[in-house]
């Protein structure tokens, strides 16, 4: 599955129904420097979710949105107020509301190996 093309129709989707959406992580780093993309090769990065940034103000359009592409909303695995995350089965969505806030301890310790 191409999760780059995967986030754009998404975000494309969000902004005909007038939510703000942004993407964000690995998928937006490829779309905005691709000259860069050997970096996540090096760093052995796989791409395997799709990561959004979107407004807590919208959060009842996020859900509507994803329910009606056929996704469903983790309950299990709410983080907080702020993360919603999305399966369909064939990939996740991780919506982050306002703000980010995730460590990313895997990639520290990767880079300093």
């Amino acid at each position: 599955m191409d999760l780059v093309n995967e986030g754009i129709k998404l975000v494309e989707e969000a902004k005909r129904r007038d939510i703000v959406a942004r993407l964000m992580g690995a998928i937006a780093f490829r779309i905005h420097c691709p000259q860069f993309g050997y970096l996540h090769d090096l760093l052995e990065r796989k791409l395997t979710d799709v990561d959004i940034a979107a407004r807590s103000n919208q959060k009842s359009k996020i859900i509507s949105l994803f329910r009606e592409l056929g996704m469903t909303l983790d309950t299990q695995t709410l983080i907080a107020a702020n993360r919603y995350i999305f399966r369909d089965g064939e990939f996740e969505v991780d919506v982050f509301f306002d703000r980010l806030d995730v460590p990313h301890n895997r990639l520290q310790k990767k880079v300093g190996s």
